[in-house]
């Protein structure tokens, strides 16, 4: 699994909404935007390759937008519980 990107892939994220049954492409923070206004905006995490979600409120209308992108604890090379020079 790729857990690293590039900071021009980064920014390109950042620019970009995400919709449910989209890819999450990097693990990190996102903004959830909900249809019908039914819920306030709100942030939440979402991991490398698993698939944004619909919304049980407002189903397909919710948007996802990259906040602050992070990597998850063990696939960081200085916390891999495979050390940095694995």
């Amino acid at each position: 699994m790729k857990t690293d990107f590039s900071e021009e892939a980064e920014e390109g994220i950042l620019a970009e909404i995400f919709e449910p049954g989209d890819q999450v492409p990097a693990s990190g923070v996102y903004k959830a935007s909900h249809g019908r206004q039914h819920l306030v905006s709100h942030y939440v995490t979402a991991l490398f390759g698993e698939t944004f979600p619909s919304c049980l409120g407002c189903s397909d209308q919710v948007r996802f937008e990259l906040a602050l992108s992070a990597v998850y604890v063990h696939a960081h090379a200085q916390f891999s519980r495979l050390g940095p020079d694995a």
